[in-house]
C-alpha cells in the first residue's frame, strides 16, 4: 500500500473514532431517556388505574384491621411564644409513614423503577390536623390543605409524606416566676375524622430530631418528645389517638435582668437620698415623685408584655409593685422628722454631730435623726428582702 492511501484509510479511522461513536452514544442515552419515561408513565397507569385504588377508601389489608401511620417530628425553629395571647409558633419537618398495599409493582417489569414521586392527592393520605390550632382562619385548616409537597411510593407499596409545617398552637403558660420560668406547651397531631379502629397514629422516634433546630434568642429548648395519647369525642365512643410533641422550655433570662431589674432597684436605691441629704421638705418630696413615676412607666413596660388575665400575678410584675408600694411608704419619715427639726447639718456629720437652726421647743433633731436611721433600716431590710425572692424566686407571701 502506498504512503498516500495508508494515510487516506488512517485518516477515516480516526473520523470514525472521533466523531461517529459519540453520535452513536448519545443516540442510545436517547434511547434509554425515553424508555424510562415511558417505564414511569406505564408505571404511574398502573398505579392509579388499579381498580384497588381509591383515595376515598382506607387502604388497609383487613377490615378490621387498622392503617398504621407512623409520623416523625423534625423541629426546626420556635418562632415565637406569644403571652398575651397564649400562643406558640412552631416551624416543624413532619414525616409520615404508611403501607398501601395495593400500590405494589415488580421493578424488573418497569426498567427497574423501584420508587416514584407522586402528587399526594391522587392518592389515599392520612387527613391530619393539628388539634389545638390557634390559628387565624386563614391558617385554621387541615394541614394537607395547605401543603402541596410530593409523596414517595416504593415498590413495597410503603408511603411516606414529608411536609414543611409552619404552625400555631395553643398553650397555657404559667407566669408566677416570669421572667425565670420554664413552660411546658404540647402540640396534638392526629387524624381529624378516622377513629382508632381505621387509624393508628404513632411516632418513629421517642424524641425529636434536632439536627437542624434553630436556637431560639428567647427560649432555651430543654426537650422536645412524643407520646401517643388518645382523645374520645362525641358522639362516637371510639378513642381518636394522636401524637402529642411535648416542649420543655426555658426563659432566658438577662435581658430582663439587666434592662429591667437591675435599672428597676437602681431606681428604688435612690430612695435613699430622701434619709441622709438634708432638703427640705419640698425637696425630698420632688425625689420620691420622679421615682415613683419611673418605677410606674417601668410597671407598664413589665405588663405590656403579659396577659390581662395573668392569675397568679407575675413576679417581675409583683416586683415593680412592691418598689412601688416601698418608695410611697418610706417617704413617711418626711412628714414625721419635718415638724422635728428645720435643717439638720450636712452629710456625713449629721451622723456623729446632730445640729439645728431652730431653737423653738418644737426643734428636736435628735428625735428626727433617730426616725430617719429607723427608717432607712426598715427599708434596706424590706427592698433586699424583696430583690432576694425575685431573684431565687421564692413564694414569698407579703
Amino acid at each position: 500500500m502506498s504512503p498516500y492511501n495508508f494515510g487516506r484509510v488512517l485518516f477515516l479511522r480516526v473520523y470514525v473514532l472521533c466523531f461517529c461513536l459519540p453520535l452513536r452514544q448519545v443516540s442510545g442515552s436517547n434511547d434509554t431517556v425515553g424508555n424510562h419515561f415511558e417505564e414511569h408513565q406505564r408505571l404511574l397507569e398502573l398505579l392509579m388505574n388499579n381498580s384497588n385504588v381509591n383515595r376515598q377508601i382506607l387502604p388497609a389489608s383487613h377490615n378490621n384491621k387498622p392503617v398504621n401511620v407512623e409520623m416523625g417530628i423534625k423541629l426546626r425553629q420556635i418562632a415565637n411564644v406569644d403571652e398575651k395571647n397564649q400562643v406558640m409558633r412552631l416551624i416543624l419537618w413532619l414525616t409520615f409513614h404508611w403501607l398501601n398495599p395495593h400500590l405494589k409493582w415488580n421493578p424488573a417489569e418497569y426498567g427497574g423503577i423501584n420508587s416514584v414521586h407522586v402528587d399526594h392527592d391522587l392518592f389515599w393520605f392520612p387527613d391530619v390536623a393539628v388539634f389545638n390550632e390557634a390559628g387565624f382562619e386563614s391558617e385554621n385548616v387541615i394541614l394537607h390543605h395547605r401543603l402541596r409537597t410530593k409523596m414517595v411510593i416504593t415498590k413495597d407499596g410503603y408511603c411516606t409524606w414529608q411536609a414543611p409545617v409552619t404552625l400555631n398552637s395553643y398553650c397555657t403558660l404559667d407566669l408566677t416566676d416570669f421572667p425565670f420560668d420554664e413552660q411546658e406547651c404540647p402540640v396534638q397531631i392526629g387524624s381529624w375524622t378516622h377513629p382508632g379502629e381505621e387509624i393508628n397514629m404513632t411516632y418513629s422516634d421517642r424524641n425529636a430530631d434536632l439536627s437542624h433546630y434553630i436556637r431560639s434568642g428567647e427560649w432555651i429548648l430543654q426537650s422536645a418528645t412524643l407520646s401517643q395519647d388518645f382523645g374520645y369525642y362525641k358522639p362516637e365512643i371510639s378513642p381518636h389517638p394522636h401524637i402529642t410533641l411535648s416542649l420543655k422550655i426555658e426563659r432566658r433570662q438577662d435581658y430582663y435582668k439587666y434592662q429591667i431589674i437591675i435599672p428597676l432597684a437602681l431606681i428604688t436605691i435612690l430612695v435613699t437620698y430622701s434619709f441622709i441629704l438634708p432638703l427640705n421638705i419640698q425637696d425630698q418630696i420632688s425625689i420620691v415623685l420622679t421615682i415613683v413615676v419611673s418605677i410606674s412607666v417601668y410597671s407598664v413596660i413589665i405588663s405590656s408584655a403579659l396577659p390581662k388575665t395573668a392569675d397568679p400575678i407575675p413576679a417581675l410584675l409583683k416586683f415593680s409593685f412592691q418598689m412601688l408600694i416601698l418608695t410611697v411608704v418610706s417617704s413617711i419619715h418626711i412628714f414625721l422628722t419635718s415638724p422635728l427639726v428645720t435643717k439638720i447639718s450636712n452629710f456625713p456629720k449629721w451622723l456623729f454631730k446632730i445640729e439645728s437652726e431652730d431653737d423653738s421647743e418644737n426643734a428636736h433633731p435628735k428625735v428626727a435623726t433617730c426616725v430617719r436611721i429607723f427608717s432607712f433600716l426598715i427599708f434596706l431590710s424590706i427592698f433586699i428582702s424583696f430583690l432576694v425572692c425575685l431573684l431565687e424566686k421564692k413564694r414569698c407571701a407579703y
